[in-house]
């Protein structure tokens, strides 16, 4: 059994971690960011919360601040949809003043497209650049800011992004899986980058699978955790050994068949479980 290195982060009497989570309505990531900060609260670290919404962040802060009187909580509004440069500069004015060794990426749907199952053909221009930006671009721009500022750390830091197994390529959310293929390629490349060049940066991806939240309202059981225990499994996975990695052991065993099976057979079977949700006016998620 593998114990979380998570602590090895905790450098400071007054540590801090940076917490990135979209809250988009039809979303999984905004209850699974609410799991992160609660687990981080709870092993005693400082929170920065960052979402779109600042009238729901300042109430997310008032309830945190009631649970864990004696954390450090901050927020910072900014549209992962609509991000620009000057959020970029007010994120990185926003942890100047504090020490910072855990940077937790967890922004991501597919809240921008017009459905969450379709073919690309019914993908419109507009809705390639918007799952883009949501999906891709915010994260990097969020890490590249903050990298410098995690180089810095005393000690080590940690870079924290949620994937997706969708990154296998799943059909009728062809575009969602390519941005999941593209950022589980980018940890793999950038770790590596991170490690040769002696920069004491951790950096890794954790795939997420079903979880029950909010927005999603299935049933809570064996294959399907509540946003808590995701990502409370998602921080017990760090110092695993390896970069990209499920957080939730479950999840992992559902896995090993788009992993082994052949490509033909993995297509069949999702064509099969998603093509009728595609050609559905009813939306499940």
């Amino acid at each position: 059994m593998h114990i979380s290195a998570i602590m090895i982060f905790l450098h400071y009497e007054c540590d801090t971690t940076w917490q990135c989570s979209v809250h988009h309505p039809c979303a999984n990531k905004r209850r699974a960011g609410l799991g992160f900060a609660e687990e981080l609260l709870e092993r005693g670290f400082n929170v920065i919360l960052h979402g779109r919404n600042e009238d729901k962040l300042t109430q997310l802060r008032s309830k945190f601040k009631d649970s864990y009187p004696t954390s450090e909580i901050r927020t910072i509004a900014a549209d992962a949809a609509s991000f620009t440069q000057a959020d970029v500069e007010r994120i990185v004015a926003a942890v100047a003043d504090i020490p910072l060794t855990i940077l937790i990426n967890n922004v991501g749907g597919t809240a921008s497209l017009s459905r969450n199952f379709k073919t690309y053909t019914q993908t419109t221009s507009w809705e390639v650049d918007s799952l883009l930006d949501i999906n891709v671009r915010c994260t990097l721009q969020i890490t590249t800011a903050l990298l410098p500022k995690l180089a810095q750390s005393e000690g080590r830091s940690l870079i924290m992004n949620t994937g997706s197994k969708a990154a296998v390529g799943m059909p009728y959310i062809s575009l969602y899986s390519a941005t999941k293929a593209l950022l589980s390629a980018w940890t793999l490349a950038t770790a590596a980058e991170l490690k040769a060049e002696n920069v004491p940066v951790d950096m890794m991806c954790i795939l997420v699978g079903e979880t029950q939240s909010g927005q999603n309202r299935l049933q809570e059981s064996f294959f399907v955790p509540s946003s808590r225990t995701m990502a409370r499994s998602a921080l017990n996975r760090i110092g695993c050994g390896y970069t990209v990695v499920s957080a939730y052991w479950p999840h992992a065993l559902q896995g090993f068949g788009t992993d082994t099976l052949p490509r033909s057979w993995l297509d069949y079977f999702v064509v099969k479980a998603l093509q009728p949700l595609a050609k559905s006016d009813k939306e499940v998620w």
